[in-house]
């Protein structure tokens, strides 16, 4: 999954709570909204450092410091 997915996930998770009418249920799914938001920034953080990475790799394919 990436972030994309991870954030759509919150979204139908914070819709849930809602539209929840039993409070520890609503407690639930809001508390599984940050689960899927924070793994959603967990995901953007790992593409940005692949990213990088790969940069680094291209100036120095070697590893040559």
């Amino acid at each position: 999954m990436g972030a994309e997915q991870y954030h759509e996930m919150a979204i139908v998770a914070r819709a849930a709570a809602a539209s929840e009418a039993l409070p520890r249920r609503r407690s639930q799914h809001e508390q599984s909204a940050e689960r899927w938001e924070e793994m959603a920034r967990l995901a953007e953080d790992t593409a940005d450092r692949k990213i990088i990475n790969e940069a680094a790799r291209r100036a120095n394919p070697y590893g040559q410091s």
